[in-house]
């Protein structure tokens, strides 16, 4: 359904075409009777096309169309209107109007007309909403695509031989494979981005080419150390693109896999306790070098094989042993062990295996465990088996004294552990197992080092083994692993247990006293040290701290680079080193005034002040080192400790010599500016908008009338004052201003003094505060009386009026006159006989009464230069309105100049006379000048010139190019400006002639035309030159400055 918007002050009108409209059942129209109600209208709903009238009351059709184009509205607008005149048409198309139809012609015929623009509208409406929509998904899509996108186009060498490829275009993920973003990598070849002169995949991408068959690879890029899996495919011959992702977190995860198992499995390899492992079909994949020395089976007696293999290992008869209780119910078990249990997944339990250690024998303590895949299934089992006989030997051994070190151990409130002389935990106390969480079960047999941290475990171990070689542990720090993974750190003590036999090492007993809390404490003091001295290093103001002795205990950065002296020629200097740095002699500075109070050390500042415990003061320093002289601002204050005492002090320095500099200058500058301000005799005024109030110099008062009055005023004051036919000028200036359409508020307007004598002022000023909302808060701006100024340019138009008075009367009587001289040359030549020098006589008075005659009419057509403002002009159709003034130029037609678009070329108009033959061919395109309205004068003068003197012309092309430099002189200047070109395929002009034929009163006819052509050219700082070569044609060209021409959408 088409919604449609009609607007006509006529009901009966509105009615009629309402009817008319829906009769097509997809057209449905709301009929407004003004351009005010419609604003409402569009401001509130939506619609698909606007029908206007364009004469109506309040508001034409023309000016609601620019309100329409203003809301940034697209919608196609439609004038319907009983005006045809020209100026009509081209003002509703310059101002963004769809088309234009004409109420004269027969109801029937207009309304279908009108519904067939209508739904043409609509449709091309939608088709480019569609489009922009298509073209936004489609860029979406392709800048946020996972995968990366190329399009590539193959380099060939002299031979055609593709040696290389370029990038034609690309998504933003290209920058995973270049480093580049895609307008940095389009049109760059493969060679150039990678810097290999081997072209990356070359072969693979001709192949592509070659057969049409899509190929997909993975591919390594070793600048960025990066994989991609890329798929390429042709798009055409010579053409062709990938599609690729980054795979190298996958290739990394691959590899680490790998190497996750090899390592897995040198790690149970390398165990220290015999270990094995089975698969879910009971084949062990597993058996590391413990096992085959405990067993004497070797691995590849046993790898890959099922389950009676490794049973007879260590039974040599088939039985179940631990790590089957992983498939099967525990009761198969029992009876087989002596000790049996479970913890979690986990069974453990202990035995004796006669058959160990080639026919030895041993006790072992073995641990079985599934082994599960992502989805928790059991897909295998481990079982690791420790040899404990020298346990049980030891177990033995200390049977006799168990009961008094049970005692000794369990009840004493320091962890004490005792190991054997093979490293192993033989004891393992209560204390202990508090401080490290874990039971004297679990680590009893293991060695002592398992409860030691991966960092520092070597150091640790060789302490340990200190003790073998019976030396003794003094105090010795060795920080101890935690069940729950955290760390205690503990001081050790230890001694030695001999037999006394044969004094062998029977055991170590290891007691340890837990300091964590103390070296956290002592850590954090560190730490927080530091930081603090970080800290100070780091503050962009130089800063120097000292103790209660006077010693610098801290210099940052910042001071160094200001004194020039580094932190370790001063940090721990005493003796008030820190004043020589700054004046070159041992003395106090502003941080001593921390301890004492010191009038004369005042008195070396330019001024000293005390806020609460702090010293604020500010000088003049030359530092010795670098004898740079800078103004500084200095803070000083005390440092305490726990207790509130004074332990030390801290003074941070800030140069100040830019805002030093900046007051001063800016002082400079104020008392310039008063000095300007007077000399110019301007008011100046300051208004806040919240209260109204004004705050205003004496000269503002002098020109309001009022010299006496407060320099503090109202703004209403000035407004009462305004003449009424100006104060909604000046208020709509302001209302611009104040919503941001003016960068300034400017405008002229009458005042009314005290004495009842109206002034004209003008006011200059600028909005200087806004509130969060964008509203003004503060504006400030100068008054100046240009009443003189005023008269003078009523003068100057009075003048100029009464001249162009007194021209055209004069004017008026030549041409009388001048008429009057050709009648009576006209009658004379019928009465006098056929006598040749009586005729020749005659028509050179003939000749010279229409010379004059042309030349005055000239001096009418070109009064007006400079009188009028310039203004932006479309080019093309000033150019066309000056070839139909050309007499034999300009065929003309029912709609004015009869353009025909010659060979389909876009913008190019051609016009052909009937007489001459002359062909103009207008192709400046949609281009606009800013010119004095007499540009039109200017191109007739050239195109009169052309038929008149060109000698032979068929045809003149004016034609408008942007160029940097412009003919053989090289007036423009490099990247800016624009030419206009008027050119035909004449005689051209003489080669000593084209230095003069812009002078005054020079060559045939008027001798004016091109001299004032230039005047008016200058007007706006355009430039004409003729350029053309004798013989083959005139050419103008016209320079326009960059300021002085823009580009416009043609409607």
């Amino acid at each position: 359904m088409i919604r449609v918007l009609m607007v006509d002050d006529d009901p009966a009108m509105l009615e009629i075409a309402k009817i008319f409209l829906e009769r097509s059942q997809d057209i449905r129209v709301d009929a407004i009777e003004s351009a005010k109600e419609a604003m409402v209208k569009l401001k509130d709903g939506h619609y698909d096309v606007i029908v206007s009238d364009y004469v109506m009351p309040e508001m034409d059709g023309i000016s609601f169309l620019k309100w329409v184009r203003r809301q940034d509205h697209d919608v196609p607008f439609i004038l319907f209107t009983g005006k045809g005149r020209e100026e009509v048409v081209i003002e509703a198309l310059n101002h963004g109007a769809d088309y234009y139809l004409q109420k004269d012609s027969n109801p029937q015929v207009l309304y279908a007309e009108l519904t067939h623009q209508i739904r043409q509208a609509a449709e091309r409406q939608k088709t480019k909403r569609a489009v922009l929509e298509s073209e936004e998904k489609y860029k979406a899509l392709f800048e946020n695509m996972n995968e990366g996108f190329i399009l590539y186009e193959f380099v060939r060498d002299g031979e055609e031989k593709p040696h290389d490829y370029i990038i034609r275009d690309a998504n933003p993920k290209i920058k995973l494979i270049a480093d580049l973003k895609p307008e940095e990598a389009i049109g760059k070849s493969a060679s150039e981005i990678f810097r290999s002169k081997i072209v990356p995949f070359l072969d693979i991408y001709l192949k592509v080419d070659e057969t049409g068959s899509p190929a997909k690879f993975e591919g390594y890029f070793p600048s960025n150390d990066r994989y991609f899996s890329i798929s390429a495919f042709s798009i055409g011959k010579g053409e062709f693109a990938t599609i690729f992702s980054d795979i190298t977190e996958q290739k990394r995860m691959d590899e680490g896999l790998r190497r996750a198992h090899k390592q897995l499995q040198e790690i149970i390899d390398f165990l220290p306790d015999a270990t094995f492992v089975i698969d879910q079909e009971r084949k062990v994949i597993a058996w590391n070098r413990a096992i085959e020395e405990m067993t004497g089976v070797q691995k590849d007696e046993v790898m890959g094989r099922s389950v009676s293999s490794y049973i007879e290992a260590f039974y040599g008869f088939n039985r179940p042993i631990l790590i089957d209780s992983i498939f099967s119910a525990d009761g198969e078990m029992e009876g087989s062990y002596s000790r049996l249990g479970r913890k979690g997944d986990a069974i453990f339990a202990e035995v004796y295996v006669p058959s160990l250690y080639g026919g030895k024998g041993g006790y072992v303590w073995a641990t079985a465990s599934p082994l599960f895949d992502d989805q928790g299934q059991i897909v295998g089992a481990i079982e690791s088996i420790r040899d404990v006989t020298e346990r049980k030997i030891a177990e033995m051994a200390l049977r006799e004294t168990r009961d008094y070190m049970d005692n000794l151990l369990h009840y004493a409130n320091a962890p004490i552990t005792v190991w054997g002389p093979n490293m192993k935990i033989i004891r393992f106390n209560r204390a202990f197992e508090r401080l490290t969480g874990y039971s004297a079960e679990e680590m009893i047999g293991q060695e002592a080092s398992v409860l030691l941290p991966d960092e520092g475990r070597e150091e640790a171990i060789s302490e340990i083994a200190y003790t073998l070689r019976g030396e003794c542990w003094d105090s010795v720090e060795i920080p101890i692993r935690c069940k729950n993974g955290g760390e205690r750190i503990v001081l050790w003590n230890s001694a030695n247990i001999y037999c006394e036999k044969d004094r062998t090492l029977m055991a170590t007993i290891i007691q340890g006293q837990d300091i964590t809390d103390r070296k956290r404490v002592e850590e954090k003091l560190i730490q927080a040290t530091k930081q603090l001295l970080d800290i100070i290093d780091f503050l962009p103001d130089p800063t120097f701290v000292i103790d209660q002795e006077r010693k610098v205990i801290a210099w940052n950065r910042a001071i160094e680079e200001m004194t020039g002296v580094s932190k370790e020629e001063i940090v721990g200097e005493g003796d008030y080193a820190y004043g020589e740095v700054f004046y070159g002699m041992k003395r106090p500075i502003l941080i001593d005034m921390i301890f004492s109070r010191d009038e004369e050390l005042e008195s070396h500042y330019h001024h000293v002040k005390r806020e609460g415990e702090t010293l604020f003061a500010e000088a003049y320093v030359i530092p010795p080192r670098t004898g740079k002289g800078f103004y500084v601002w200095g803070t000083a204050s005390p440092l305490f400790d726990g207790d509130g005492e004074t332990v030390g002090a801290i003074e941070s320095i800030r140069d100040v010599t830019e805002i030093k500099e900046t007051e001063m200058a800016l002082q400079e500058n104020e008392e310039r500016m008063k000095l300007v301000i007077e000399g110019a005799n301007l008011g100046i005024w300051d208004w806040n908008l919240a209260t109204g109030g004004v705050v205003r110099n004496r000269r503002l008062l002098e020109i309001l009338g009022c010299p006496e009055a407060s320099l503090a005023g109202h703004v209403w004051d000035q407004v009462r004052i305004i003449h009424p036919d100006d104060l909604e000028k000046v208020m709509a200036a302001r209302r611009d201003h104040f919503d941001g359409k003016t960068k300034n508020y400017m405008t002229e307007y009458r005042l009314k003094q005290s004495d009842g004598r109206w002034i004209w002022v003008q006011d200059r000023g600028e909005v200087m505060e806004r509130d969060e909302a964008g509203r003004p808060l503060r504006m400030a701006g100068i008054t100046q009386d240009i009443t003189e100024i005023r008269q003078y340019q009523e003068a100057l138009k009075e003048a100029n009026r009464k001249l162009n008075l007194l021209s055209s009367v004069t004017r008026h009587d030549i041409q009388n006159q001048i008429t009057g001289l050709a009648g009576y040359a006209l009658l004379l030549s019928e009465i006098l006989p056929e006598d040749p020098p009586m005729r020749r006589y005659i028509d050179g008075v003939l000749e010279l009464t229409e010379t004059i005659n042309r030349q005055v009419a000239f001096t009418r057509d070109y009064q007006d230069m400079g009188v009028k403002s310039p203004e932006w002009q479309p080019l093309e159709e000033v150019v066309g309105r000056a070839a139909e003034a050309v007499p034999l130029v300009v065929a003309k037609g029912p709609g004015g100049v009869a353009f025909a678009v010659e060979d389909g070329a876009e913008g190019i108009r051609v016009a052909r006379g009937k007489g001459a033959g002359i062909e103009v061919e207008i192709s400046t395109g949609p281009v606009e000048v800013f010119a004095d309205p007499l540009l039109e004068k200017v191109f007739s003068n050239l195109l009169e010139n052309a038929t008149r003197h060109g000698g032979g012309v068929t045809k003149i092309r004016v034609s408008f190019v942007e160029r940097g430099v412009v003919g053989e002189e090289g007036r423009g200047k490099d990247g800016g400006g624009g030419v206009i070109v008027v050119e035909d395929d004449g005689l051209g002009i003489a080669a000593e002639m084209k230095g003069r034929i812009f002078d005054q009163a020079f060559g045939r006819h008027t001798g004016y035309g091109l001299f004032l052509s230039r005047e008016i050219l200058g007007i706006t700082g355009m430039t004409i030159f003729e350029t053309g070569e004798e013989g083959k044609g005139a050419r103008f060209e016209i320079d326009v400055p960059r300021e002085n021409y823009r580009w416009c959408h043609t409607p």
